[in-house]
């Protein structure tokens, strides 16, 4: 049976999406936000049928009712954990813990279970430690953030500010990110959070200048 080759039309147009896709996890990771958010309405227009994963961006941006939009209209096993995400941001700890459960890296469960800021238990300690370890094994930058949101979340500074150096050395920049996010709200104030965010202004600052910069 003979198969009927792609269009050009339709190459040219999947390599658009593509192209965009990769723009927008690039500009996600050096903290140019709007550029990135500016890439997932691009691909959307593209194809307004493809799946992006453009829900964390706007966790990122602390549009949780975007974010929101985003996963159900897209939904995967994926967006249903990062809801749970959303519903810790929104002091939902409960049901949360539902859409935490299925994804065992980084034992988000766990930490959210057991370190809650209401009532951590007594194994809350060495669950944080087992989080961390997780989330390094993680190769990803963005997810490392993820985690040091959820350690801060848990009143656990120093993994927290572990993650975040992690993921800045690997050019993560978490800034404007960190003065989104309520998540960090319970170290804000600390000097060593502060030294964290310089560090991720700086990395935003480095590369600034690239994110002018379109690709025809």
């Amino acid at each position: 049976m003979m198969r009927t080759k792609p269009s050009l039309a339709f190459v040219s147009k999947a390599n658009e999406r593509r192209q965009e896709e990769v723009q927008n996890r690039a500009f996600r990771a050096s903290g140019s936000l709007s550029e990135a958010a500016r890439e997932c309405e691009i691909t959307h227009r593209l194809d307004p049928e493809m799946a992006t994963d453009c829900y964390v961006l706007y966790i990122h941006m602390g549009d949780l009712p975007k974010a929101r939009q985003e996963i159900a209209h897209w939904p995967s096993d994926f967006g249903s954990f990062m809801l749970g995400h959303i519903h810790l941001r929104e002091k939902r700890t409960d049901e949360a813990l539902p859409h935490l459960q299925p994804v065992p890296a980084g034992e988000t469960y766990a930490l959210a279970r057991e370190c809650r800021p209401d009532a951590p238990t007594a194994k809350c300690e060495e669950t944080a430690g087992r989080s961390e370890a997780s989330f390094l094994a993680i190769p990803d930058a963005d997810a490392w953030y993820f985690g040091a949101s959820m350690l801060a979340w848990a009143r656990k500074e120093k993994p927290a500010l572990r993650l975040l150096e992690a993921a800045a050395k690997h050019n993560f920049c978490a800034y404007p990110s960190l003065d989104r996010d309520s998540m960090f709200d319970s170290i804000r104030t600390s000097p060593r959070f502060a030294d964290a965010r310089q560090t991720a202004i700086a990395c935003h600052d480095k590369f600034a200048s690239y994110a002018k910069i379109r690709i025809p």
